[in-house]
């Protein structure tokens, strides 16, 4: 999943610090685990610091196909 930080913060897991409006991708295994940290260890709620983008659906034409 794609998703943007609302603020900056240190990911851990990765080793690096990701920034306010960072867009990156992470695995819905992940999500799950950086909300658990930071809900018990900060008693910070994941919409505080991370945003879900959507994924927009690919269009194709005929020099484009979709995938």
């Amino acid at each position: 999943m794609k998703v943007k930080a609302i603020q900056s913060f240190n990911d851990w897991e990765s080793g690096i610090r990701r920034l306010e409006n960072e867009v990156f991708e992470i695995t819905d295994e992940r999500f799950e685990v950086l909300e658990n940290n930071l809900k018990v260890s900060f008693s910070v709620s994941i919409s505080d610091v991370l945003e879900i983008i959507e994924e927009e659906i690919m269009q194709g034409d005929k020099e484009t196909p979709r995938k």
